[in-house]
């Protein structure tokens, strides 16, 4: 599937430590797919966690990272890009969904957690982060 036009819209490295996040947790639950990422600051006594919530999602994949995915955007390779929540400007699935069902106002987000080596695409109507 073809993606273009990736745009930044989190950068993790905002609140990110060097080593990254220490663990991801995945919750879906009614339309809205929760990540909720954990991470230590200073002695490690404790977790610190901020959340992404896609609203309305319609389909999540949860793909090794690296590794094989069905997604193509050759823009997206740059390093500014890789520890970033992105919203993709053109998005193959999404026109394809939209074909099918008739309902507009999708957008598709990808996020990759390094320490942890994975890739979550989401199709969903909006996000929030906390």
């Amino acid at each position: 599937m073809k993606l273009s036009n990736p745009k930044k819209l989190v950068d993790m490295n905002s609140f990110l430590p060097l080593d990254g996040e220490s663990r991801v947790e995945i919750l879906y639950a009614g339309t809205e797919l929760i990540i909720n990422v954990f991470f230590e600051i200073g002695d490690g006594a404790s977790d610190e966690k901020k959340t992404f919530r896609f609203k309305k999602a319609k389909y999540f994949y949860k793909l090794p990272f690296p590794g094989y995915s069905p997604f193509s955007c050759s823009s997206d390779e740059g390093i500014e890009l890789l520890n970033c929540l992105v919203e993709y400007g053109y998005s193959e699935m999404v026109d394809i969904d939209k074909e099918r069902s008739g309902i507009s106002g999708y957008a598709h987000y990808r996020l990759f957690f390094h320490s942890i080596g994975v890739a979550v695409y989401v199709i969903a109507k909006s996000f929030s982060f906390e």
